[in-house]
């Protein structure tokens, strides 16, 4: 995590995010810190994570800060059969779009198999690729087009059923819940 948390400080202008699972607190604090800062008319930051309704309890806290911190979050609509042209309805995704990053100002592209989540950062092999290369951010913008025109919002009243203070000491540990 502490990879992406340098991405997204780093970032002057716009942050779209797609994610299977979002867990981890401290990505959700920089995410917001960023979203303070740059305070664009329109959204500078954006994500889409897979159903919400499927997740366990104890995996909606760090959703919930983003939704209640002002940042637009939404889920792949499970009420369809069919997500995107023809797919199964588990939207699978991990990038993020940077619109202007870094020292040189550059688009960026981070993918991989890392999900933001405790798991992946304390218990798992991921991996990640970051690239500017036009053509590659091209496609996975177009992917997050795609993604957001079948999203609906995250329900907020959801995410606060959901929210279990009597999970595991460990369980809330990996998941980033202190």
């Amino acid at each position: 995590s502490a990879h992406l948390i340098q991405f997204i400080s780093q970032e002057y202008q716009r942050i779209r995010c797609a994610f299977f699972e979002f867990t981890l607190l401290p990505v959700a604090w920089a995410l917001v810190a960023k979203k303070k800062e740059l305070q664009l008319g329109r959204r500078p930051i954006e994500m889409i994570v897979n159903n919400v309704e499927r997740k366990e309890n104890f995996l909606t806290h760090a959703l919930l800060y983003l939704v209640n911190q002002g940042i637009l979050v939404k889920q792949n609509n499970c009420q369809q059969q069919v997500f995107l042209q023809g797919k199964f309805p588990i939207m699978h995704h991990k990038f993020v779009i940077f619109e202007n990053n870094g020292p040189q100002h550059h688009k960026l592209l981070w993918t991989g198999s890392y999900n933001p989540t405790g798991q992946a950062d304390t218990a798992s092999w991921e991996n990640v690729i970051v690239t500017n290369d036009h053509e590659t951010i091209a496609k996975f913008e177009r992917q997050f087009v795609g993604l957001d025109r079948a999203a609906i919002s995250v329900p907020v009243a959801l995410l606060m059923r959901k929210q279990k203070r009597d999970a595991a000491p460990y369980t809330l540990r990996i998941n980033g819940i202190f």
